[in-house]
């Protein structure tokens, strides 16, 4: 565990073992939406239980938690090998983004020394995590859409046709 000068303690963690802190990394993401991801459709729950447990993206991945001193989540992190990194609002703006990236990519070069490269994402809106990334020395490499769907709507245009 890593703990920073701020009474911040960075840990890994099981999420289909630890639900406690799997709800609480989905709370902060859900939390950080409207501000990182303004145009995407509500997290659901089960939708960030299957991704956070089972991934998204077929790699290996690993799920970490920063605490307060008081033991309050106050953010998380999936690794993906690519990455997704999300922290709650209170703490936004104190640079626990870069303090988690640089635990996470401290452990990676102890842990797993074969890794030479790791991938990133975040939306493009959010500036803050761009310049976290700048600021480690990421380089953009593409560009993508998401799409995503309204199942009901999608229900309703089938049985229209």
């Amino acid at each position: 565990m890593q703990v920073l000068a701020a009474a911040v303690h960075i840990e890994r963690f099981d999420p289909s073992a630890d639900e406690p802190r799997l709800r609480a990394c989905y709370e902060i993401a859900a939390a950080a939406q409207p501000e990182d991801d303004p145009n995407a459709p509500p997290l659901s729950y089960s939708g960030f239980l299957a991704w956070w447990i089972y991934g998204m993206a077929g790699v290996p991945q690993q799920t970490w938690l920063a605490t307060s001193d008081t033991g309050t989540p106050v953010g998380c992190y999936l690794l993906e090998l690519p990455e997704r990194e999300n922290k709650g609002m209170a703490y936004r703006g104190h640079r626990l983004g870069l303090h988690v990236k640089v635990a996470m990519l401290e452990w990676l070069a102890e842990a797993e020394p074969q890794v030479r490269r790791v991938v990133t994402d975040n939306a493009v809106d959010n500036k803050h995590m761009i310049a976290v990334n700048d600021e480690l020395g990421h380089r953009v490499t593409d560009q993508f859409q998401r799409f995503e769907l309204d199942v009901a709507a999608a229900r309703t245009l089938v049985a229209a046709r």
